[in-house]
């Protein structure tokens, strides 16, 4: 019976170390799986790293477009912010961090039209018009409208208008549609078609809406419904 019982322990004792040593091999299988996908892992990361290029990232129109395509204050941070950088400044750095960039030149051209550089700011809009920037097809159409550094030319500005509501429609050209259809610059006048522009500029164009709403004031058919339209 002892025997027996000797040879049960034995048999328990043995099994239990052979238990140990299996997860003990099982651990170190699973570490070593661990530390090869950890280093892969860091070789990953290691060459990503060094493809990204080293500083700050282009940028593309950034502070430079946000200004001056509101250029109703362009004039008052110019003069009044004198301890801050001008947006000229800002855009001259911009353009020069990233000069391939044309939304960058666009706004460029526009910040030195609206400082009165028509020279340097023809230069850059001309080449972003022709690379299909709409901006720089808006800014150059009122620069023909007012003959601002260009003859004024109305076919000229209603063509460039068409264009940068072509290369990408916004509310600014089509506003610019209405007042060229209502007044006759470059295009035979067409006053149906001059307010169905106005109509569509003023979904997103605070100016087209107060134009409009004051038009549909004088006109004695307008009522408070469709001024709801605006």
């Amino acid at each position: 019976m002892n025997k027996y019982w000797g040879a049960k322990k034995t048999t328990r004792v043995a099994l239990v170390l052979w238990l140990i040593r299996y997860n003990t091999y099982l651990a170190e299988i699973s570490l070593r799986k661990f530390m090869g996908l950890r280093a892969s892992l860091f070789a990953t990361f290691t060459f990503i790293a060094l493809a990204l290029p080293i500083g700050p990232a282009p940028l593309a129109g950034g502070i430079c477009f946000d200004k001056v395509y509101r250029h109703e204050d362009y004039a008052f941070y110019n003069s009044e912010q004198s301890n801050t950088e001008k947006i000229l400044e800002i855009c001259e750095r911009e353009h020069a961090a990233n000069p391939e960039d044309i939304e960058t030149a666009a706004s460029l051209g526009a910040a030195y039209y609206y400082d009165g550089q028509y020279t340097e700011a023809l230069s850059l809009l001309v080449m972003a018009y022709e690379a299909k920037n709409w901006y720089a097809a808006l800014i150059l159409s009122e620069m023909h409208l007012f003959g601002s550094g260009v003859p004024e030319n109305a076919e000229k500005f209603f063509e460039y208008v068409i264009d940068s509501n072509h290369f990408m429609e916004n509310s600014w050209a089509t506003y610019w549609l209405g007042k060229a259809y209502e007044n006759g610059w470059g295009i035979p006048i067409d006053e149906p078609k001059a307010f169905s522009f106005y109509w569509k500029a003023a979904e997103t164009n605070s100016r087209a809406r107060v134009y409009l709403a004051d038009h549909l004031y004088d006109n004695s058919e307008a009522n408070k419904e469709d001024l709801h339209r605006i």
